[in-house]
């Protein structure tokens, strides 16, 4: 079990957490492919996420003090201009669900290793100085103002591993 810290005092700001064991990385199954290639092609016609979910996110990640735009937009609308550009991404079982999931609502999902949080998760804005590594070109993202959630580490307020906008590396 894992304790669930919300630090964000927010009405509007509503966090789900799935917690799934016995899941394996793997090559994407070929019923998975099917999917995301139907739904990729739908997407890729349309504006989307709609202007409320797309306004709404935008709105929430503003509240803290980010700035979600250009190379810091939600995920959710990365994914959905990937689309559009006909260069969707495709990585693994996990992470290709995780994907199909966003494309599917219009929001950011994270998929996070749950031995990085050990018996709790933070879910907190980022402060002055927070920052992590979040592709394997060694490029960093500042949580400065950002929702994020942190996991276990040698500080009170954990380490930080994902957000709405781009996931930890690690």
């Amino acid at each position: 079990m894992i304790e669930i810290d919300n630090s964000v005092r927010d009405p509007l700001f509503i966090a789900g957490i799935v917690i799934a064991g016995g899941v394996k990385v793997a090559p994407t199954a070929p019923g998975l492919e099917t999917l995301l290639d139907e739904l990729v092609l739908r997407r890729s016609a349309e504006e989307f996420p709609p202007a409320s979910i797309k306004d709404s996110v935008r709105k929430l990640l503003k509240r803290g003090g980010f700035k979600p735009s250009g190379r810091n937009k939600p995920a959710s609308e990365y994914l959905a201009q990937s689309s559009r550009e006909k260069r969707f991404p495709r990585i693994n079982s996990l992470v290709d669900v995780n994907n199909l999931l966003s494309l599917e609502t219009g929001l950011p999902i994270s998929l996070l290793d749950l031995r990085a949080f050990g018996a709790r998760a933070v879910l907190r804005y980022g402060k002055s100085g927070e920052r992590y590594v979040f592709n394997s070109a060694g490029q960093e993202i500042d949580l400065e103002g950002l929702l994020c959630v942190f996991g276990r580490g040698d500080s009170p307020e954990g380490v930080p591993i994902g957000n709405p906008v781009k996931d930890s590396l690690a």
